[in-house]
């Protein structure tokens, strides 16, 4: 799994390339990758589940099925990436990456959530 580290790293190189980085970014960053992070975790989390909802007993004792609250957390996640990868003015129409980079397939998997 990446570390936040490497994925700074991509980020700041894609900056460059674009011709649009600049240490104040450096905040920004650190923010897109540690949102790209959280999103990692949250999606090794839910290839470890079984079911997409979970048990809950009520006040009254009733059980009843919920959705998964690792779903909320991946969903929340997705968007704190893409609302930083915006703030960096990253997209993939303004990014030329490889088809086996990790960012860009980040890039994209957040571009296509609704």
């Amino acid at each position: 799994m990446e570390t936040v580290k490497s994925i700074t790293t991509k980020i700041r190189s894609a900056l460059k390339r674009q011709g649009t980085y600049s240490k104040d970014l450096e905040i920004c960053i650190g923010t897109a990758a540690g949102s790209y992070y959280a999103f990692l975790l949250s999606q090794r989390d839910i290839e470890s589940l079984d079911r997409s909802f979970v048990e809950e007993v009520s006040r009254e004792g009733n059980i009843k099925l919920v959705p998964h609250p690792a779903f909320k957390t991946l969903k929340d996640s997705q968007e704190s990436v893409r609302k930083a990868l915006r703030e960096l003015g990253l997209t993939m129409s303004t990014l030329a990456v490889d088809e086996d980079d990790e960012l860009g397939k980040l890039i994209e998997d957040v571009e296509s959530v609704e």
